[in-house]
């Protein structure tokens, strides 16, 4: 009898250090998603159409593509939607600038969006100022956590610099240690510059990068008006996520309610977009998303999708031809997740080009909806992102030159291809104007606040425009 209770318990014990073993390296080594490709009754669908089929080889030779990313779920309503399971890490800038309202704001934000997680879901709390502290590690919100979080929360205090790269760092490693199958959604928050630690713009960049090597991704909160939002959007840009711009700290609430869900309910995730390298035509844009050159095609990635929204992505392409010539743009396929499901989708047909030598015939080909696409959310976002940086550094007079330069340069197109577009774009171009003679209006210390607030607000404009980012 003692013998084989002996054997029983060695045979459990046994089969407990298979078991762990196994799990421990399941951590370490994942098994791949399964793929699908051009699934029936995809969840997401890719359109593309050229804003004209022939381009003058005496002209820029730049030819446009309407990327159209739909997805085919009913719109659901927000009230009553069930959603899968999020990994909510929220990394918060607690240095002595967030002092007062702003982190009172986002202190009170932080406890609300812990009522609205639900069981399955996670959260983390990371706050950094001259160094970084993991105030909650990523963990199950179960009724004693949420007591734990609450109470780690009111221990937030503001005060020293802002070493923001340590921050983002301890965010990731975070995200690093989900062993739930939910999307992983990373909120950086900040008011004010990089200035320890790491602080070149690139460098954080690749820090960004690396939530998307996690299957995370990364949106940045920019508060108050003294952040640096190039940085806040080369952050999102590179992490998969998006950027906030919030003037007035009371919006933290609405800005992560509007996360969550949108991390919880989204169609597809970690949405990749993929371009083969061709000879003579090259992407070099793509609604001003970073684009990755790797062996054989270009890569940029636009975030995600929610169900029932389209997506337009405007895609620029330069032929470089010798000679007038035909060419194809071919192959386009975009890479994404929907519930833990790698999938893959791709242009059905090759979008022909011609290059010629006439340029009336060269305009007699433009797509005119497409073409309206082009100006108004490509062409007007990305001026207007180049007046918020003149603004920004107070060059009133090369703001205004850059908007007469591209009225004297597109009017005439704009108009031969339709007047209804060259009608809006002038339109936008009246109110741009406005905007930059009222922002240099006004006594000294107004205009200081004014340019501040009015570079971020185009800034904003700008980088939603040209993504067409729906939340």
């Amino acid at each position: 009898m003692q013998t084989t209770h002996k054997k029983s318990i060695l045979y459990i014990t046994l089969l407990i250090a298979i078991t762990i073993t196994a799990l421990a390296y399941s951590k370490i080594n994942p098994p791949p998603n399964p793929v699908s490709t051009n699934p029936t009754a995809a969840p997401l669908s890719v359109s593309g159409e050229l804003t004209q089929k022939k381009i003058s080889f005496n002209g820029d030779r730049k030819v446009g593509v309407v990327l159209t990313l739909s997805a085919n779920q009913d719109k659901p309503d927000p009230t009553t939607t069930n959603r899968n399971g999020v990994n909510f890490i929220i990394v918060m800038d607690r240095s002595g600038s967030m002092q007062g309202n702003k982190i009172n704001q986002a202190k009170t934000a932080i406890k609300e969006i812990t009522t609205r997680l639900i069981p399955g879901d996670q959260i983390g709390l990371i706050s950094y100022s001259d160094s970084v502290h993991t105030d909650f590690p990523l963990q199950p919100v179960t009724k004693a956590n949420k007591s734990i979080i609450h109470q780690a929360i009111n221990n937030l205090h503001a005060g020293g610099g802002t070493n923001l790269g340590a921050g983002l760092r301890e965010g990731i490693k975070q995200a690093s240690g989900n062993i739930y199958e939910n999307n992983t959604k990373l909120i950086l928050i900040s008011d004010g510059m990089a200035n320890q630690g790491i602080t070149q713009p690139d460098e954080l960049a690749k820090l960004a990068h690396e939530a998307i090597r996690l299957e995370a991704s990364l949106s940045t909160v920019g508060v108050g008006l003294d952040f640096n939002e190039y940085l806040m959007t080369t952050l999102a840009d590179h992490g998969g996520g998006s950027y906030h711009f919030l003037e007035n700290p009371l919006a933290f609430a609405n800005t992560f309610e509007q996360e969550l869900l949108s991390t919880g309910i989204a169609s597809a995730v970690n949405i990749e977009v993929h371009v083969p390298t061709v000879k003579d035509i090259t992407l070099i844009d793509g609604s001003g998303y970073p684009l990755e050159h790797q062996q054989g095609e270009t890569i940029f990635r636009p975030g995600s999708i929610l169900p029932g929204t389209n997506r337009r992505l405007f895609l620029t392409f330069q032929v470089s031809a010798s000679n007038p010539a035909d060419y194809a743009i071919n192959g386009i396929t975009v890479n994404y997740q929907h519930q833990n499901t790698n999938q893959i989708i791709s242009l059905d047909q090759p979008l022909l080009v011609s290059c010629v030598d006439n340029e009336k015939e060269a305009l007699a080909s433009v797509n005119k909806e497409a073409w309206r696409d082009k100006v108004m959310q490509d062409d007007m976002n990305k001026l207007r992102g180049q007046v918020a940086k003149e603004v920004k550094d107070g060059k009133k007079e090369t703001a205004l030159r850059y908007l007469s330069e591209y009225k004297i340069k597109n009017d005439k197109v704009n108009r031969t291809v339709s007047h209804k577009v060259a009608a809006e774009a002038e339109e936008e171009l009246a109110s741009l104007t406005e905007q930059v003679e009222d922002t240099f209006s006004g006594a000294p210390a107004a205009i200081s606040r004014k340019q501040k607030k009015a570079s971020k607000t185009m800034q904003h404009q700008s980088y939603e425009g040209r993504r067409d980012i729906k939340m």
